[in-house]
């Protein structure tokens, strides 16, 4: 499976935290760990978009928990 900078990074956090729910918060700062172009991050749905192509791309689940963030299944 070929993910993005991002992708991957959001992976291995949802990964490492999981059962854990991670808030988008923490899934922005990821990204903007990942040395990815700043001028994205205006967005205030850049996590959400991020999840949504990484829900199609790996085979677990990621479900979202309203309100707080996303967990990995």
């Amino acid at each position: 499976m070929k993910l993005t900078r991002n992708e991957q990074a959001i992976f291995d956090l949802l990964s490492k935290r999981s059962p854990e729910v991670v808030s988008r918060e923490d899934i922005v700062a990821v990204c903007r760990s990942s040395r990815a172009n700043a001028s994205q991050f205006g967005f205030s749905n850049i996590a959400d978009v991020h999840i949504k192509n990484l829900r199609r791309k790996i085979d677990r689940e990621i479900t979202s928990v309203r309100g707080v963030g996303y967990r990995l299944e």
